[in-house]
């Protein structure tokens, strides 16, 4: 887990909030189920991790429960945007773990289940990092001799005027 991985809770002791916030991070993430889901999404759909292939035989399976799809295509580029389709491709496959790890319902139900899953954890992990920031940063901050400085108003700043002719 992040907290313990990074040794995050290692360096400030007892402090109340935090200790008590991080509590819950490690009760909401310690449900094998939720663990499981987050991992998964992140893992599976994350953009900054690298491809796995194992991905692709699960997005295959789900494709063929449609009979069609629905794209949209624009004047100035091609095809190769997310639509709804993709969309619904990968809530199935996102639903179809679910599943597996145990979660119960309809794909509306799943969907349900999952966006309180994210607005409780967006809750819960803003929540630690409130505490972490309010009761570490005093106690670590190095505080140096302040600085004031004088920022351009917006209507002196000037851009500058690029003009393309065509050939």
């Amino acid at each position: 887990m992040f907290l313990e991985k990074n040794k995050i809770l290692d360096s400030i002791g007892g402090l109340n909030d935090v200790t008590k916030m991080s509590a819950q991070v490690k009760d909401f993430f310690g449900d094998q189920k939720i663990d499981g889901i987050c991992s998964f999404i992140r893992n599976k759909f994350g953009f900054h991790y690298e491809h796995w292939d194992d991905i692709d035989v699960l997005i295959d399976n789900e494709v063929k429960q449609f009979t069609e799809f629905e794209i949209w295509l624009s004047m100035e580029d091609s095809g190769n945007k997310i639509f709804a389709s993709t969309n619904a491709v990968m809530q199935k496959v996102i639903f179809s773990e679910m599943t597996k790890l145990g979660f119960t319902g309809n794909d509306a139900e799943l969907f349900d289940d999952l966006f309180e899953l994210a607005l409780r954890g967006a809750r819960i992990l803003r929540e630690f990092t409130i505490a972490y920031l309010t009761e570490v940063l005093p106690v670590t901050w190095v505080k140096t001799e302040e600085l004031e400085i004088m920022s351009p108003l917006y209507s002196d700043v000037k851009l500058p005027l690029i003009v393309a002719g065509r050939p």
